[in-house]
């Protein structure tokens, strides 16, 4: 599979000393969320922002969409073509942390994936699955792809912060307390933030809790070096 393209966010320091990456939802592009970035960054100067496109174009938005996976509800797929496609792009997404990794000599522990909808449910597929530990995980109005049945299926547990609007009409409200009930069953430290009268989207107070949580997580990380 081809390198993902990417949108990038510099930080206002010589070098960065962490990175955030951006994962778009279903049918949008890196350049989707780079206003993210731009929100935080006063208060993350030493942040790198990098906001990767989708490796697949998306059917449903030929014009510069892309997708992380097969949705068969959307696109008449099968749910053998979305477990592959997802799966290829965890693989891709790890290939993708390890060149930031490796250009910018910093450890996994200063990477912190920030995702919306589809980039949540990836995120959090990619930060359980591997083998050392992501900063954190920050997720908007996403899901699990599947209940978590044992802690033998998780290899990390970063922390998680979901960021679900009582009002999204795409991915129901609820799917942030079941994903919450999982992970916790697993050791892992979740914390959740509800907005309301928003829907699908991303609120402010969303973002300001962000902030707090990778603020936090950061000084938790930089005390322990």
């Amino acid at each position: 599979m081809s390198k993902l393209n990417f949108e990038t966010i510099e930080s206002l320091s010589d070098k960065p000393e962490n990175i955030v990456i951006l994962l778009h939802g279903y049918g949008a592009n890196g350049k989707d969320l780079l206003e993210i970035g731009k929100h935080l960054q006063p208060n993350l100067p030493d942040t790198l922002f990098v906001s990767p496109d989708g490796p697949q174009k998306c059917l449903l938005q030929p014009e510069g969409g892309f997708q992380w996976f097969n949705l068969p509800a959307y696109d008449g797929s099968s749910p053998i073509d979305m477990g592959k496609t997802f799966q290829e792009s965890v693989t891709a997404l790890g290939d993708f942390i390890q060149d930031m990794l490796s250009i910018h000599k910093l450890p996994l522990n200063k990477i912190f994936l920030l995702g919306f909808s589809q980039g949540t449910m990836l995120a959090l597929k990619f930060a359980l699955e591997t083998s050392q530990e992501v900063g954190g995980v920050i997720g908007f109005s996403g899901r699990l792809m599947a209940p978590i049945k044992s802690e033998s299926e998780v290899n990390s547990k970063p922390p998680v912060l979901l960021v679900h609007d009582e009002d999204d009409e795409v991915v129901p409200y609820s799917q942030m307390s079941l994903a919450e009930k999982s992970l916790k069953l697993c050791g892992i430290k979740v914390f959740t933030c509800t907005s309301k009268g928003i829907g699908h989207s991303i609120s402010p107070v969303g973002l300001g809790v962000a902030l707090h949580f990778i603020t936090r997580e950061l000084d938790k990380i930089n005390d322990e070096e």
